[in-house]
């Protein structure tokens, strides 16, 4: 298998998956910060308590909030967003995150706009990462999945997929752009396929390949990982 059939066949087993970042251009930009050490069940906690203290429900939002985040004091930031775990690192990380997003007047279409081309997408993700506490799967999160870019998006389930299916040497993933480069040259810059192909990648990490694989259940046949366990085992 070539990684260029990778995203048919994770989809062949798990089905679309389309977007598979939930939520609007303003919960992304929160929720890529909030996830960092965390699980997604957390972040959903921090999103309830946001939708209702500013809306009064929790069934979404209508609008722009990142604004009215901003006017927060600190301490009222850091209480909203403790379910998160590591509330004072993460209460600076999105503050100066939305101080970022201010010099853009807090307008999505505005920062899209910015990256209309190459050259211009490339400014904008090196203007994320000048932001202190924003690294490349974080921007690269927020550039994909809140504002529809085609930028791929390297996680540590990226990372040890490859590793195992396609026999890749951890020496030779461990730089995030190459990881990235790998990707993004073997598909279309098509940023529907990067959601997908991402959150099959997930999808398919957390069901089979755990950091203690399900090797015998998993459906990939061709996995180098898996088959050579097999031998293993067979000749053990």
């Amino acid at each position: 298998m070539e990684i260029t059939q990778l995203y048919e066949i994770l989809r062949s087993i798990h089905g679309p998956h389309g977007k598979w970042w939930p939520g609007s251009a303003e919960e992304v930009f929160i929720s890529a910060v909030l996830t960092q050490n965390t699980s997604w069940a957390n972040v959903e906690k921090v999103l309830d308590k946001i939708r209702i203290k500013f809306l009064g429900d929790s069934d979404g939002f209508n609008g722009n909030f990142l604004k009215t985040l901003s006017a927060l004091s600190d301490d009222e930031l850091r209480e909203l967003i403790k379910p998160a775990g590591f509330f004072n690192v993460k209460t600076k990380r999105v503050r100066n995150l939305l101080n970022w997003v201010s010099k853009y007047n807090f307008d999505m279409a505005a920062v899209r706009k910015k990256a209309q081309d190459e050259v211009g997408l490339k400014e904008l993700r090196n203007e994320l990462l000048s932001v202190n506490g924003i690294g490349k799967e974080t921007a690269d999160s927020i550039l994909c999945y809140g504002l529809d870019l085609p930028v791929f998006v390297v996680d540590a389930y990226t990372k040890r997929l490859i590793n195992r299916i396609f026999a890749i040497e951890s020496s030779e993933i461990a730089d995030y752009d190459s990881v990235q480069q790998m990707f993004e040259s073997s598909y279309p810059r098509d940023v529907e396929i990067y959601q997908e192909l991402h959150g099959l990648i997930v999808e398919h990490a957390k069901v089979y390949c755990r950091s203690k694989p399900k090797c015998d259940e998993c459906p990939l046949k061709d996995c180098r990982y898996k088959n050579t366990t097999f031998v293993e085992q067979k000749n053990a």
